[in-house]
């Protein structure tokens, strides 16, 4: 299944952040808000790193590694491995599994405002596109 709002959302993100830093709109060059049936949420669009579990290593000798060599693992990047892992699986038993057809987007310093007026801070949050009426591009305060 082919899902254009990702690609739509990703390359919006993009487009944002390569036209900011090359006018040296410093500050708010990742940040993008969002209009959801609930609300508005604005954040910085966080791209966790990408953990690899696919090489037939177990997730405990993966994170081993990771920690020995000082990296900071965090919750999403465990996350996205463990459901690339499973999506994996998933499509190798009955190959109608579609991984294009789930997204979402992390990000960080969210600020949602709901339709009642309420504004909830929060560090990280996890927003899926299809939940996503439409973009403005930029930083909102609410």
């Amino acid at each position: 299944m082919y899902s254009s709002k990702k690609y739509f959302v990703d390359a919006l993100s993009i487009a944002k952040a390569s036209i900011d830093a090359t006018n040296k709109n410093e500050g708010h060059e990742e940040y993008m808000t969002y209009l959801t049936a609930n609300g508005l949420i604005c954040g910085k669009v966080f791209k966790p790193e990408v953990l690899d579990f696919k090489n037939g290593k177990s997730i405990t000798d993966e994170l081993e590694e990771k920690f020995e060599v000082g990296s900071e693992i965090n919750i999403f990047s465990l996350t996205n491995a463990i459901y690339d892992k499973w999506v994996d699986d998933e499509f190798k038993e009955n190959k109608s599994y579609d991984r294009e057809a789930d997204h979402s987007i992390t990000l960080e310093d969210v600020q949602i405002k709901t339709n009642s007026g309420q504004v909830i801070n929060s560090n990280l949050l996890v927003l899926f596109a299809d939940q996503v009426i439409g973009v403005i591009p930029g930083k909102m305060n609410f």
